[in-house]
């Protein structure tokens, strides 16, 4: 399935998948600002949840869901999500825009000549980023009592 309208979210939504979701989103990092998908992900790299429809299993990229979610704007076709910060991973809604493939492709170039590399985030400490989601966590759960 992909996200591409408000009813397409509206398909999917429940309380219980957006806690879900939540869970699996990094606190946001001090320095890139990026909130980083902790859960599976394509094999290009791309957040995805996984989600029941018609009794089959199946999953939506999490970039297209927040981003349609959080600004309430169809994505029209022959766009695609872009990720300003260069972090497929990141679902930070702040750092997702909305981008032709020719821009991203012109985009990733622009910051392969500036850095020397793709700038794409493929390694992530997980220790590091678990004890944020522990703390986070136990941060939520004291201010609950």
């Amino acid at each position: 399935m992909k996200i591409q309208t408000q009813e397409d979210v509206n398909k999917i939504i429940s309380h219980a998948r957006l806690r879900r979701l939540r869970e699996k989103i990094a606190p946001k990092d001090a320095v890139t600002s990026c909130m980083l998908w902790t859960g599976a992900v394509t094999k290009d790299g791309y957040p995805k949840m996984f989600v029941s429809q018609e009794g089959q299993q199946t999953y939506v990229l999490a970039d297209r869901f927040v981003f349609v979610f959080f600004y309430k704007k169809n994505i029209p076709e022959q766009m695609e999500i872009h990720h300003a910060c260069d972090n497929r991973r990141c679902l930070n809604p702040r750092h997702l825009e909305l981008a032709t493939r020719a821009r991203q492709t012109e985009e990733t170039w622009k910051t392969a000549d500036e850095n020397g590399t793709l700038g794409r985030v493929s390694y992530v400490d997980w220790y590091v980023l678990n004890q944020q989601l522990d703390l986070a966590t136990a941060t939520d759960e004291n201010r609950a009592r």
